[in-house]
């Protein structure tokens, strides 16, 4: 496929545009959506899992100082 056919094919499965013209994303967004539809998403307990693995991570928004360029 072409990446306006993929575009095309993005908004048929989502039921919206995308903004990204990168193949290698929306070959691999379809393929999860359509994988996902036909097989079943995530378990709820799978779902609960990541979203408490997610809340219990440390989320680092700058690097530590020592060990940083002084630039």
């Amino acid at each position: 496929m072409t990446v306006p056919e993929l575009r095309e094919q993005y908004r048929e499965v989502f039921g919206e545009e995308t903004r990204s013209r990168h193949e290698e994303f929306l070959w691999m967004q379809v393929a999860w959506r359509i994988q996902a539809n036909e097989q079943g998403d995530l378990s709820e307990r799978a779902r609960n899992r990541t979203a408490g693995l997610a809340n219990d991570a440390e989320v680092r928004l700058l690097p530590p100082r020592e060990g940083r360029p002084p630039w």
